[in-house]
């Protein structure tokens, strides 16, 4: 067979394999037809089934590095800041001045890894516990629904140790996607019920950092995640007078 016959017999072929490729990378990203008729076939075989959630994401990285505050010394402290790096990114000591007030944020840090050195916190007998944690765990995918029951036990072996606890809203700037977000705003709804639940107290933050998109603005975090000086400054006035009360 001639080179002119092949290229008759092989050139459509390949235009239309190639054809076909495209038009399948198009139904499957853009959805374009026949993809509705497609699914709509699928689900009569196999019923509409959404995604299963994912199991819940813990970060042994940050529960290793705070194994270290067990070596520290157990010196007691009035009031402590428990959370993640935003937390650990605060100048607690100048912010308060002349407060017995200790730092336990560790960068990384999610809920279950809080939940796990409550009793390296209590042994301070802290009379205030400020608690801000989260926003890891939904930047690594963790839903409000897998995040509540894990914040909960947190709350109640703080309780049970004899400290107050002030809950904090999960806080986030332009780092959290419209996905994340979704599951942030689920999450602060249900906080200060739960804080209730457990004899605490939620003070909300966002009036004082939210844009009304619910975005902390822009001004008060330098990465849209941690916080500026401004951000802490801002945290300082509202909280003063939460924790001042807590101390009468």
């Amino acid at each position: 067979m001639s080179e002119w016959a092949r290229m008759r017999i092989w050139g459509p072929a390949a235009v239309a394999v190639a054809a076909a490729f495209l038009w399948g990378l198009a139904v499957g990203f853009y959805h374009v037809f026949p993809y509705e008729p497609i699914r709509q076939l699928k689900n009569l075989v196999e019923g509409d089934r959404k995604p299963a959630e994912r199991p819940m994401v813990t970060n042994p990285a940050a529960e290793t590095v705070a194994l270290g505050d067990r070596d520290l010394p157990a010196v007691a402290a009035d009031v402590v800041m428990a959370g993640d790096s935003i937390t650990a990114g605060g100048r607690w000591g100048e912010l308060f001045p002349g407060m017995s007030i200790l730092n336990r944020g560790v960068g990384g840090d999610m809920v279950t890894g809080l939940a796990k050195r409550t009793d390296e916190i209590l042994a301070h007998r802290p009379r205030v516990v400020v608690v801000m944690i989260g926003v890891n765990d939904l930047l690594s995918g963790n839903t409000a629904r897998q995040i509540l029951p894990v914040y909960g036990s947190l709350l109640a072996k703080l309780r049970a140790g004899g400290a107050q606890v002030i809950v904090q809203p999960v806080l986030c700037g332009t780092r959290c996607s419209d996905e994340q977000r979704v599951e942030l705003a689920a999450t602060n709804r249900a906080l200060p019920a739960l804080a209730a639940r457990h004899g605490a107290r939620f003070l909300d933050l966002r009036p004082d950092f939210d844009d009304a998109k619910g975005v902390v603005r822009g001004e008060l975090t330098w990465d849209g995640l941690h916080f500026t000086g401004a951000g802490y400054r801002a945290w300082q006035r509202r909280l003063a007078p939460a924790i001042a009360e807590a101390l009468r």
